[in-house]
């Protein structure tokens, strides 16, 4: 059968795979369940991805279903504004929200596009979602157009507000490389928080402007000889020329194939 989509002038073979659900995202909430599960057993109040990700402002990439930023959002409390490219939004993440809006009367339009002060605040122009105070919406965004053109004019959020990138497995195609390390390095310089006194600086990065990090999912797929896959290697190499470093949070090896490992990374921007 003919993929519905396949004739939108976004539609790419990567982004087709935004229908699945991949191994990095499960990877990433059976951790976020071990944590949860030691905090509410009596172990430590958080463990490090939980404590990253709860009760924050969360952009996530290559959302696909949604799942991760859905249960980021229901079970921290996190306010999540998951972002894929146009088809994906419409086909399947408004409608994933929407049905899993705290609100059973929540229609798939409302959860797109919320206000810049409604994303910042937590909920308004999004939906609630779960109990503990977290909310989602969702927006497209491509990587291969300049995230500032996105973020500016007709798109009604404030991407400035972000504290956490999120991204799970986005990236497995040697193509993806660059625009996703692009993407990433854009929205962490264009995007700034408010400094110790309360101050906004506005996106220029001066001051004591906190950037975003990025939590990052790796699932290894390539090999010595591969041509299509992208490896960690080239992934890090790319991020290391933007002046964007990795910090390992923990690694395992994968559930597909024990050859290859999955890493959880968080990454910060060195200017």
């Amino acid at each position: 059968s003919l993929d519905a989509n396949f004739f939108d002038e976004s539609y790419t073979v990567a982004g087709s795979t935004g229908f699945l659900v991949w191994e990095g995202s499960l990877a990433l909430l059976s951790i976020l369940q071990r944590e949860l599960a030691s905090s509410s057993g009596g172990g430590d109040s958080s463990g490090p991805v939980s404590a990253l990700l709860r009760s924050r402002r969360v952009l996530e990439l290559g959302s696909g279903t949604g799942l991760l930023g859905l249960a980021v959002a229901a079970g921290l409390g996190a306010r999540v504004l998951l972002t894929d490219l146009p088809p994906v939004v419409t086909d399947v993440l408004a409608p994933n929200i929407a049905r899993n809006a705290a609100s059973a009367t929540t229609s798939a339009t409302a959860v797109t596009a919320p206000s810049a002060a409604a994303w910042a605040a937590g909920c308004g122009g999004g939906v609630a979602v779960g109990s503990q105070g977290g909310a989602a919406s969702c927006l497209a965004l491509d990587w291969t157009r300049s995230v500032e053109a996105q973020c500016s004019g007709s798109a009604a959020w404030d991407v400035t507000q972000t504290e956490v990138i999120l991204a799970a497995e986005t990236v497995w195609l040697q193509e993806l490389v660059e625009p996703f390390v692009a993407t990433v390095t854009a929205l962490m310089r264009f995007c700034s928080q408010s400094d110790g006194d309360g101050n906004s600086n506005g996106g220029s990065g001066s001051g004591n402007c906190k950037r975003p990090a990025c939590l990052l999912v790796f699932r290894e797929r390539a090999v010595a000889s591969s041509e299509t896959f992208a490896s960690a290697k080239a992934l890090l190499d790319c991020f290391a020329a933007h002046n964007v470093f990795p910090t390992t949070i923990l690694e395992q090896p994968s559930a597909q194939s024990s050859e290859h490992m999955v890493r959880v990374l968080s990454l910060t921007l060195r200017e």
